[in-house]
């Protein structure tokens, strides 16, 4: 009965967006393609901007990078690359800020290790990725994908076979200090 209950307050607060009967409907539009991947969608907080990733098999196995679409009457237009993020390497788990000027994603661009970056967008374009640094990144492992808090204070991302991980892949909480950084 409880679960029934969330299903119907989520029906309700999703309104006229999501109809009842139609909750596994695919995308409309340019996202969703018939030969290629594409994955991991991050949305922005107006629900008009996605950012995703999509594999093209001719470029190779592990060459997936990130795109975006935005929504227009309905539909998910425009589906194409965010050139300045994407490399020959792999680029992945994609999130968008709260306020829709930082993505965060991991890539293995430096090296064989995946590590975290982020871009900011200015003058309606993204910035070059940075990387976000030692206490994040960990030499010789793997940090994947990340998500930050609306107010930008809290950042949350997974890593890969760290010393004081509980088990092979954990989630790790990372905290704005007052001074900014």
């Amino acid at each position: 009965m409880r679960n029934m209950i969330i299903v119907m307050i989520s029906i309700a607060l999703a309104g006229g967006v999501i109809a009842a009967g139609n909750l596994l409907q695919p995308l409309k539009g340019a996202v969703n393609t018939p030969i290629y991947d594409e994955t991991l969608p991050s949305v922005t907080a107006d629900g008009q901007t996605m950012y995703y990733l999509f594999r093209n098999p001719n470029r190779g196995k592990e060459n997936w990078d990130i795109y975006m679409t935005h929504l227009e009457n309905g539909s998910w237009v425009g589906g194409r690359p965010v050139r300045a993020l994407n490399s020959d390497k792999y680029e992945g788990f994609p999130s968008i800020s709260a306020d829709g000027r930082t993505l965060f994603f991991s890539s293995d661009v430096a090296g064989k290790d995946y590590d975290l970056y982020f871009s900011t967008f200015q003058n309606k374009e993204w910035s070059k990725p940075q990387n976000m640094g030692r206490y994040i990144n960990y030499p010789g492992l793997d940090e994947l994908g990340g998500s930050i808090s609306p107010n930008g204070a809290v950042f949350v991302y997974v890593a890969k076979n760290r010393s004081d991980s509980k088990g092979k892949t954990d989630i790790y909480m990372s905290y704005k200090l007052p001074n900014g950084s």
